[in-house]
């Protein structure tokens, strides 16, 4: 029985974190910014309602609420690309929670400007001839209002503890502060006086947005097992609404809705536990952890040293623009882990979800979110490969030979005495690595993640010599890294090129599984997939990563990926595992990307960030059979006095290659940005234009 339960928990929190690949987790830095309590504090109201998984109803709650607002739903139905990105919506709505609830005082202030910027670009005339704008103080407010109201009455029929109306009180009057930041204009200070503007509101009424909106939210575009789930979350929060809204939205109050609801969040609180980004809070803050409160593990490295060098100002990775990707291309390979965040429009906040492979599961808001429950396949874990510490797995036993490849032995004899292990030691921790060597001077490459856990490190050749090495830089944000040794004339391995690289290509990846003694081990596969997205830490996504399906193990990170002729191609970083072990799924970051890290490091001891000075997301156009796809990168906000703001690039361009390479989405901008050092000029396809850019620095 025991074994069964916990199979249960495990699925359903599976289920979870598969509908939340789909943003980038807005507390990832929160740690840079140690005893700041946010805009609300351990003592708040704010945080255990929000933290508590009732609010997953609050969240579909607070959606339908919003629809019954002609002008709010004309909108969302003008202006909003939830029918065809529900996931992607919910996630950058979830992200805004978290941001205001529990992020430090610039993410709470970095989230509502993202917002406001967002709000001046909607607006229009709803089905009753009524002009509407988003930054209009009373079209926020009902925003604004409707959410905070949906949280409390969620948490009020389905809460851990009761709640008295000293305590909703100040939790509206905490959330009123928030709404005051957007300008929303009114927002009531007490639970009752909230209650009253909500259910007697003169504007309210059916719309053709409305109804399409209602219909969404009922059977939105879920797995027949998981609609199964959210159905019964949906007939809960539909009865805790008001008569008079139930009336305008034509939904009504099932018999039993409220024990159903009841019910369903007694599973989730047993599986979930409380919000994980509530528990980082507390840390974050200093404030005390209840104990059996948090199920899962802390969403970000609590214990990594501040990194000042990315709050908020990697524009051209835009933490705060929407990423639409697709969740077949993101994966989450959390040692630890984590993830832009679309704007909020009217009826819909910025969204992220609180990520975590395993900790991925309980963000705080979106109405697909209750969807998590029964249909939950296997989820995606992860691992970095650098670690001694690890179970051993079953891996693949056979080695697969393609067709038209170059001799494997040969590609042997050339790669290998250019491979080496890195052992890694100090007070910080100990493990092991590869390495690669890059020239020959005695520079070796290898992964961040590598050599991150200590300060000395040893690099054993392939015929055993050993050499003390010394940290030239790192650069945690491609994870890569560089070791120098005292010694000149190692054979520096033969570099290649992904530019013409194609699926289905001879890859070879050689490295030191499992920090086995003998020397580098070879296995041989195939280019899986290209312009992969890989989430290897809480502060570390990885962009245009290769993937491929030759053996990869623990203890690889840092090693080679070649090509049939035995060229590097790209550093191996990161495997996916499942509950069972390895999946035939490891990847490596292209060499491009390598060459210029690598000679930035070599030349000044870090690596540049090179930046746009833009937010974006990713545009969608129709496709000739009825369908959509992705054609570029519209730009939302450009910050003044940027390369892009330099270089002439406007509001509302769309951006669809780069140096002559296509981009369709954000990270695919990301990926070809991030071969370029600062500094370098590169030519912006915009429309039916081209604009030259001079890259900025992140720093």
């Amino acid at each position: 029985m025991s074994s069964l339960l916990a199979n249960m928990r495990s699925r359903i929190t599976s289920g979870t974190t598969g509908l939340f690949q789909h943003a980038r987790y807005p507390l990832e830095h929160t740690m840079n910014w140690p005893g700041d309590p946010g805009e609300f504090g351990p003592d708040s109201a704010t945080w255990p309602i929000v933290g508590d998984v009732s609010a997953f109803l609050g969240g579909i709650r607070a959606l339908l609420l919003q629809a019954a607002h002609p002008e709010v739903v004309a909108g969302v139905h003008d202006h909003s690309r939830y029918r065809e990105d529900p996931l992607g919506r919910l996630s950058r709505t979830s992200s805004y929670v978290t941001a205001t609830a529990y992020g430090a005082g610039p993410e709470v202030e970095m989230a509502v400007s993202i917002v406001r910027a967002a709000h001046q670009r909607v607006s229009g005339t709803s089905h009753r001839g009524v002009d509407y704008s988003a930054d209009d103080p009373p079209y926020a407010a009902w925003v604004h209002n409707a959410l905070t109201e949906s949280f409390l009455v969620a948490y009020q029929y389905f809460g851990r503890e009761s709640l008295t109306t000293d305590d909703a009180d100040r939790y509206v009057a905490e959330q009123a502060r928030i709404g005051r930041m957007l300008d929303a204009d009114p927002t009531p200070v007490t639970a009752a006086e909230l209650g009253r503007w909500i259910e007697h509101h003169p504007l309210i009424g059916p719309s053709p947005g409305m109804e399409e909106a209602v219909a969404f939210l009922r059977r939105p575009p879920l797995g027949l097992f998981t609609r199964a789930g959210y159905r019964l979350l949906y007939i809960a929060a539909v009865a805790t609404l008001p008569p008079r809204i139930r009336r305008v939205l034509g939904v009504r109050k099932r018999p039993l809705a409220l024990a159903i609801g009841r019910l369903m969040v007694r599973l989730l609180r047993w599986s979930l536990g409380s919000s994980p980004s509530w528990n980082l809070a507390l840390v974050r803050s200093g404030g005390d952890v209840p104990s059996g409160l948090f199920k899962q593990p802390l969403p970000v490295d609590v214990h990594r040293t501040p990194d000042t060098s990315v709050v908020f100002t990697e524009l051209s990775q835009d933490p705060h623009g929407e990423r639409a990707a697709n969740p077949s291309t993101v994966v989450s390979m959390q040692p630890t882990t984590v993830e832009p965040n679309e704007v909020s429009l009217p009826g819909e906040h910025p969204s992220s979800p609180d990520t975590n492979g395993t900790a991925r599961r309980s963000r705080l808001l979106l109405p697909m979110i209750g969807a998590l429950l029964i249909g939950a396949g296997i989820g995606f874990a992860g691992s970095d490969l650098g670690s001694d510490d690890v179970v051993a797995a079953p891996t693949p036993a056979a080695i697969v030979v393609t067709d038209g490849l170059t001799d494997a032995t040969s590609v042997a004899d050339r790669t290998i005495p250019s491979v080496v292990t890195v052992q890694v030691g100090g007070a910080g921790g100990s493990g092991s690595g590869s390495g690669v060597v890059y020239d020959d001077s005695g520079r070796i490459l290898t992964n961040h993640h590598v050599v991150d856990v200590g300060s000395q490190y040893r690099v054993v050749l392939s015929d055993g010599r050993t050499y003390e090495a010394r940290l030239l830089g790192s650069d945690p944000s491609t994870d890569l890294a560089v070791l120098e040794v005292d010694t000149v004339g190692l054979p520096p391995i033969e570099i290649g090129t992904t530019s013409a690289l194609e699926v289905g290509e001879p890859a070879i990846a050689v490295g030191s599984p499992l920090g086995l003694e003998g020397g580098p081990s070879l296995s041989v596969g195939v280019i899986s997939s290209l312009q992969r997205i890989v989430q290897t830490g809480p502060s570390t996504t990885l962009y245009g990563m290769l993937q491929t399906d030759a053996p990869i193990t623990q203890g690889s990170s840092g090693g080679a990926l070649v090509d049939g002729q035995g060229r590097l191609i790209g550093i191996t970083t990161a495997v996916g595992v499942s509950s069972v072990g390895v999946e035939g799924i490891g990847f490596a970051t292209p060499v491009e990307i390598v060459e210029r890290v690598a000679n930035e490091i070599i030349e000044s001891g870090q690596a540049s960030q090179p930046i746009l000075g833009i937010t974006g997301t990713t545009e969608y156009g129709p496709t000739p059979d009825g369908g959509l796809e992705p054609v570029g990168v519209t730009v939302l906000t450009i910050q003044d006095g940027s390369p892009a703001d330099r270089a002439g690039v406007a509001v509302d361009d769309t951006i669809t290659s780069v140096a002559g390479v296509s981009v369709h989405t954000m990270e695919s901008l990301i990926a070809q940005l991030r071969r370029f050092a600062t500094g370098s000029t590169v030519d912006l396809g915009i429309s039916e234009a081209v604009v030259s850019v001079t890259l900025g620095d992140r720093a």
